[in-house]
């Protein structure tokens, strides 16, 4: 087989399955990323000791910023049946 050709048969290849799989490669790491942000909410509510009213007013947003994320990854997860 001429060298021409075969490079343009593996260029063509890869223009069909590697847009596809750098897609699922997308969609994985931005859900590892929503998987780490959900930690960093929760650990950062967990770290707040409730003592005064802005404590509690920061501790609930933080758990609510994780509550945001966990749904946005759940969203995600759908789009991806």
């Amino acid at each position: 087989m001429d060298f021409k050709i075969y490079v343009h048969l593996l260029v063509r290849i890869y223009e069909k399955c590697g847009t596809i799989g750098t897609e699922k490669y997308i969609e994985h790491f931005s859900m590892a990323e929503l998987k780490h942000e959900i930690e960093l909410w929760r650990r950062a509510a967990a770290r707040v000791s409730v003592v005064s009213r802005e404590e509690s007013i920061m501790k609930a947003l933080f758990q609510q910023k994780a509550a945001q994320r966990e749904n946005a990854l759940i969203r995600q997860l759908y789009r991806m049946r």
